[in-house]
């Protein structure tokens, strides 16, 4: 029985340490969510970027739209994750964008619902 212990230490041992090393490096769902929603927040923020950019060199609003539905839907997914991950403000700043889509659309009302909900998302 004697002999057997020192073998029961380093096993048990080697079992926290294992766990140990899953616990430190395993990244955590939230921490995953949190980072996809701002990867989809900058690509939504680029496509915005994009459209503004066309229409001040072309006046043109028709041929970059398709960028700019892409861009309310990968905001629209990255609110969510936001708010899964309790990062209010960084959904809010999503909310902000997606209302100046709207805008950009001449959707005024839509606009307007989506700022008030931006900064009620804020103040929570």
């Amino acid at each position: 029985m004697q002999e057997m212990q020192p073998v029961l230490c380093r096993v048990r041992f080697l079992v926290v340490s294992f766990v140990m090393i899953l616990l430190v490096t395993a990244s955590s769902p939230t921490y995953a969510n949190v980072n996809d929603a701002r990867m989809l927040q900058d690509r939504a923020i680029a496509r915005i970027d994009r459209y503004i950019d066309h229409f001040r060199r072309t006046s043109d609003q028709q041929a970059l739209r398709d960028e700019l539905t892409q861009a309310a839907r990968e905001l629209e997914r990255s609110i969510e994750l936001f708010r899964a991950g309790s990062a209010r403000a960084d959904a809010a700043r999503s909310m902000v964008k997606l209302g100046d889509i709207q805008r950009y659309l001449s959707d005024w009302d839509s606009a307007i619902r989506i700022y008030e909900q931006a900064a009620r998302e804020e103040l929570y």
